[in-house]
């Protein structure tokens, strides 16, 4: 997770849960880019696929002028 997201929850101007769920999702694209082979199950996938259109919801609002 980079030093901006690290702030954002920090200062509490998002959810910590959003902290989690990219950090999630980093560690995840960490592994499938260094490891030889690596295989996610489906559920875990469309778990994580949900929680990043959630976060993705999330920043939007966040970005949204006078917010």
């Amino acid at each position: 997770m980079d030093g901006s997201t690290k702030n954002l929850v920090y200062t509490e101007k998002i959810e910590k849960n959003f902290g989690k769920i990219l950090r999630k999702a980093f560690e995840n694209r960490t592994i499938s880019d260094y490891d030889a082979f690596v295989e996610f199950e489906k559920e875990d996938v469309a778990e994580l696929y949900d929680e990043m259109k959630l976060f993705v919801e999330r920043i939007e609002t966040f970005l949204k002028p006078g917010k």
